[in-house]
């Protein structure tokens, strides 16, 4: 249930991160490991440069890839 959600306020976030200097907007290359209807890149935001990946658990937290 987070995936569609986390990737539509990713996308919004994209376009009005101007507006909030401190909005970042991660991806995770291996995504798609997850399990099925995972895409690969699947993105969040976070608001602090502290990269906290939702998709991959407590082995791979701090895997991911900040999105400029």
């Amino acid at each position: 249930d987070f995936l569609p959600f986390s990737q539509a306020v990713a996308d919004y976030a994209r376009r009005v991160r101007g507006h909030f200097p401190k909005l970042k907007i991660f991806r995770c290359p291996m995504s798609d490991q997850v399990g099925t209807g995972v895409p690969e890149n699947a993105r969040w935001i976070q608001f602090s440069a502290d990269l906290q990946n939702p998709y991959m658990g407590k082995e791979m937290l701090h895997c991911g890839v900040e999105v400029k």
